[in-house]
């Protein structure tokens, strides 16, 4: 079977056929979706309630005022963005100056023309402009979402900016959870300070996070219901540890899905795509640490007459683009252990 390129209007179809005939939770006021990376987006739904909640968090943690100026360069349409971008607008009025794209020397002179005093974005954008000179004195707070923060980017940006950039940690389906709130430059690895006002965080028995609080969606929209995600209570696919200081260190994963600057991708998505192109035997698809965007896509092929510009090639024509793997090798077998089970530390290893 031809592999499906996931265009736009397959993505609407998917989308359409998913929630077609599904009765929507009472008081549903906006419907998110996931990503999608598996080919089935979920939808989440959310209350006004849950909504304004959400803004209110935010705002009164990170101390955003309706006199404000926010810079709006991360997507609108992510969660992120949406949550302190728009809500922000819509619910105490704070406006924000919205750039069609990321060009690190148009971000800076955006700053400094309209006195932008609050910049919301995600780590490898911080570490595009920690490489130029820019006037940040009208800025207040930088924050910086969608994937982890590396302490070295952290303090490459101070160093450079004079700014300490605020880790705030949030998801789709309860909006924010942590935040940063001290001035350190510098924050150990994983740290994303501690909850949003009015959010409780806690950790269950095998170190998930959970997260409770008036901003929790009202549940998944799908035909398969999920018990993650219901009665005023989300348990992440994050795992965690709390510092002498209350902060939340995330520690790992339950799930292998692979974070790059706050778009997800689906391993398996990208094994079935390495798999479809003749010649591929076997693929293994794992994360590799990556300091700007927090990760990398990593793929080990078993292939026969194949070099790896074919292979990426194969991998741009049926990809989005951040799902194409950064690092690929060719390797005669995949790294299974004495029980048979492919080990990720294992590919891992082979692929830095």
């Amino acid at each position: 079977m031809p592999l499906e390129r996931s265009t736009p209007a397959v993505i609407q179809q998917r989308i359409i056929q998913q929630f077609t005939d599904i009765e929507l939770p009472a008081g549903t006021a906006m419907l998110k979706l996931t990503s999608g990376s598996t080919g089935q987006p979920k939808g989440i739904a959310l209350s006004e309630s849950n909504l304004v909640a959400d803004v209110q968090h935010i705002c009164r943690t990170m101390d955003i005022r309706s006199e404000d100026l926010n810079l709006a360069t991360i997507s609108v349409a992510h969660s992120y963005g949406f949550d302190n971008l728009v809500l922000p607008l819509i619910v105490q009025g704070t406006p924000m100056v919205l750039l069609d794209s990321f060009l690190p020397r148009s971000v800076l002179d955006a700053i400094a023309r309209y006195q932008v005093s609050v910049v919301p974005l995600v780590p490898f954008m911080y570490d595009s402009l920690a490489a130029l000179e820019g006037n940040w004195s009208s800025v207040r707070t930088c924050i910086s979402a969608g994937a982890m923060l590396s302490p070295e980017v952290a303090a490459r940006f101070h160093a450079k900016s004079g700014r300490k950039i605020h880790t705030f940690y949030g998801s789709s389906e309860c909006g924010g959870i942590c935040f940063d709130h001290s001035h350190e430059p510098v924050l150990p690895a994983g740290c994303v300070g501690t909850p949003l006002d009015s959010v409780r965080v806690s950790l269950d028995d095998t170190q998930r996070v959970c997260v409770q609080g008036l901003s929790v969606a009202l549940g998944y929209v799908s035909a398969h219901a999920e018990d993650t995600l219901c009665d005023g209570r989300f348990l992440t696919s994050d795992l965690g540890k709390f510092d002498s200081l209350g902060r939340l260190l995330l520690t790992g994963r339950v799930a292998g899905v692979i974070n790059i600057a706050g778009q997800k991708v689906h391993p398996a998505e990208v094994e079935r795509c390495l798999l479809s192109l003749h010649g591929v035997k076997a693929a293994a698809v794992v994360g590799l640490p990556e300091p700007s965007r927090g990760e990398a896509v990593g793929a080990l092929v078993v292939a026969e007459k194949l070099d790896e510009a074919a292979i990426l090639q194969h991998c741009h024509a049926h990809l989005a683009a951040w799902k194409v793997p950064h690092r690929l090798k060719i390797v005669s077998a995949l790294p299974y252990g004495d029980r048979d089970k492919l080990s990720s530390d294992a590919v891992r290893a082979l692929l830095v």
